[in-house]
């Protein structure tokens, strides 16, 4: 009888381990997938297409569409931020210069949103993939590897 209540409680603490691991897993996936994701692809599409003109100007211009999907992603699922990310993109995508079809952001601060992003994802990234969530191999925009020598042994 003992032996069976202690097997009975071994089994419920390793189901839920199990379960919180799960639950973590999928919690960083619906990050991933919902807020940083979508931002990132957003943010750095703008930088990358930051015309000659706007270079000299220093600012970066996204175009009306993106704006309405980055307004949309950040106040559905901006929560996921940490409180102080949160508040410093929040001020940037309140604060566009309209002009016509593009809202207009100050470089430096643009850029400095999209760093925060983009080391909030690859964080993301890693630890889903310790969790065994990504059964491919990352790569950042210079074709490294993200992962390196975390991968699983």
């Amino acid at each position: 009888m003992i032996a069976v209540t202690i097997a009975l409680a071994y089994y419920a603490r390793v189901a839920i381990v199990e379960a919180k691991e799960d639950r973590r897993k999928d919690s960083i996936e619906k990050q991933l997938e919902n807020l940083y994701n979508p931002m990132y692809e957003i943010m750095d599409w703008a930088v990358r297409e930051q015309s000659a003109s706007d270079k000299a100007q220093q600012i970066i211009g996204v175009g009306f569409e993106n704006y309405e999907k980055l307004m949309t992603v950040f106040l559905g699922y901006g929560h996921y931020l940490r409180p102080e990310k949160h508040e410093e993109i929040k001020q940037l995508l309140v604060s566009p210069v309209d002009k016509g079809y593009v809202r207009t952001y100050p470089e430096e601060t643009f850029k400095k949103a999209l760093t925060s992003i983009e080391v909030s994802r690859a964080r993301l990234m890693v630890e889903l993939y310790r969790r065994g969530g990504f059964p491919w191999r990352l790569y950042d925009s210079s074709g490294e590897e993200i992962l390196g020598s975390l991968r699983p042994s």
